[in-house]
């Protein structure tokens, strides 16, 4: 029977691609090369999603790789994830009818704690029951440990745990932990698949 239902956030509750909609727009507003960013990224990203280094840390060592000022780097980057960040107002939807029939609801993603400042500002984060994060975990996404801390923040069998996520290597570490999953693609999809499950809105 399922308990719980542990949502990803990007791609899922928010819509936003980084690579196309925040980080597109960025690079042509600073006229940043796309091999010496991705470059940058590659060395700080996880550092800084594991919490072992702040996002603003993380811009800053950005700025100094990329020999762009610190301050319109920081400003520009803030500016083009606000603006590429969208809720998913239908799935929100969901969840609080999910919410009305007693199911704990909650979000378990890989982000750095400058967009999750972001996402509570947009009101990505505020349906749920609890949020946990990969930069206050210490954890990079998807460690195993994640999904055990997760069985044992709820108190649940993993089996009467869902975890959805856009992403499949996620979802077959999730699997491991012996919890169920849903690979998450659109709405509609999300609705078929928790049918499949048992689970009727």
């Amino acid at each position: 029977m399922i308990k719980a239902l542990v949502f990803d956030i990007g791609r899922v509750m928010a819509s936003e691609n980084n690579m196309k909609d925040h980080y597109v727009p960025l690079r042509k507003a600073l006229n940043i090369d796309e091999k010496e960013f991705f470059k940058a990224r590659k060395k700080y990203i996880s550092k800084a999603a594991s919490g072992k280094i702040t996002g603003n840390k993380m811009i800053s060592l950005f700025a100094k790789d990329l020999k762009i000022n610190y301050n319109v780097l920081l400003k520009n980057w803030i500016k083009f994830k606000i603006k590429s960040q969208k809720k998913n107002f239908e799935l929100e939807k969901i969840i609080k009818k999910l919410k009305k029939q007693k199911y704990k609801v909650g979000s378990l993603s890989g982000v750095i704690d400058l967009h999750y400042k972001i996402g509570m500002k947009n009101k990505i984060y505020n349906v749920f029951d609890f949020n946990l994060t990969s930069f206050k975990m210490g954890l990079v996404k998807p460690h195993p440990k994640m999904y055990r801390l997760l069985i044992k923040k709820l108190k649940l069998k993993p089996e009467e745990i869902v975890i959805i996520d856009d992403t499949k290597s996620c979802l077959d570490v999730a699997k491991k932990q012996e919890l169920k999953v849903i690979l998450f693609k659109n709405n509609k999809q999300f609705l078929k698949s928790l049918k499949k499950l048992g689970i009727e809105l």
